[in-house]
């Protein structure tokens, strides 16, 4: 009699016996996907890493939605903070609070860049790029979010029909486009949050503290474009902190905070710029 049916016959309580035989399955279940689980280092992981950056889908996606949005950008300044924003990045200045240091630092490169159109026209296009960026990211994030081995090649395509439908119809819902057409702060920050939930994604799937640093500078980063999208990091951080909690320890959260803190440099031009152009 084989050890398995000897187990069975010493368990005599039909409750605790079922009880017992889930626990097994869930176990077993677990042994049986740890192979197949995607790990950092693994050239599976490195493989799938590199199809969802050279998918000519996504790019496709990106190149159709940005030309939309090229071809109905605002040609000079648009209503709300545009003009001030615009005016701020034309020479390293502070917005109103809280600031936002690093748009206008990412757009004064952009509207100094050598071009006839003007430099409303081209901050309005650095949204267009932005929210055309946080479409690729939610493309990869959903290619992610499923398999990554197919069974089947009709699989694998319906996989993608279906997050280029979901990352082209955001793109193109009417706030998000309104948004992506003028110098506003929105489009990047759309950008940090896909960009934030891909990176959660691969955390969730990988457990690697890679994505976890990476994803502690970027909460960083963001929080240098809009402090509202800490609404948005709270739960993400604490989901991390919340997978670690066996292992965490002073070191870990150190390093996370150091990661966070440079993020945050981009704040340091707020001081500087008050003295370089001090009246």
């Amino acid at each position: 009699m084989d050890t398995k049916r000897n187990f069975e016959l010493r368990v005599k309580d039909p409750c605790q016996l079922y009880l017992v035989m889930q626990r097994r399955r869930k176990s077993k279940g677990k042994e049986q996907q740890l192979p197949s689980a995607i790990e950092e280092d693994s050239p599976q992981a490195k493989h799938w890493k590199v199809s969802v950056a050279a998918d000519p889908v996504m790019w496709l996606v990106g190149s159709a939605v940005l030309g939309v949005y090229s071809q109905t950008i605002y040609p000079s300044i648009a209503g709300g903070d545009s003009g001030e924003l615009v005016a701020e990045s034309c020479h390293l200045g502070v917005s109103h609070p809280p600031g936002y240091p690093l748009f206008n630092m990412l757009n004064y490169l952009v509207v100094n860049m050598p071009g006839a159109q003007t430099k409303a026209w081209k901050a309005n296009l650095f949204s267009a790029v932005c929210d055309t960026i946080c479409c690729m990211f939610m493309y990869a994030t959903i290619l992610t979010w499923t398999s990554p081995a197919s069974s089947s090649t009709a699989s694998a395509w319906l996989t993608k029909v279906a997050a280029a439908t979901a990352s082209i119809t955001f793109a193109l819902s009417p706030l998000i486009w309104t948004y992506a057409i003028s110098a506003e702060v929105f489009a990047l920050n759309n950008l940090f949050a896909a960009w934030l939930l891909f990176l959660l994604l691969s955390y969730a799937q990988s457990g690697s503290v890679y994505y976890a640093n990476l994803g502690a500078f970027v909460c960083g980063l963001a929080m240098c474009n809009q402090h509202t999208i800490v609404l948005f990091e709270i739960p993400i951080v604490l989901y991390v902190l919340w997978t670690q909690r066996r292992s965490l320890g002073m070191k870990t959260l150190s390093t996370y905070a150091l990661y966070f803190v440079v993020g945050l440099l981009p704040y340091v031009h707020c001081a500087t710029s008050h003295h370089r152009h001090r009246l």
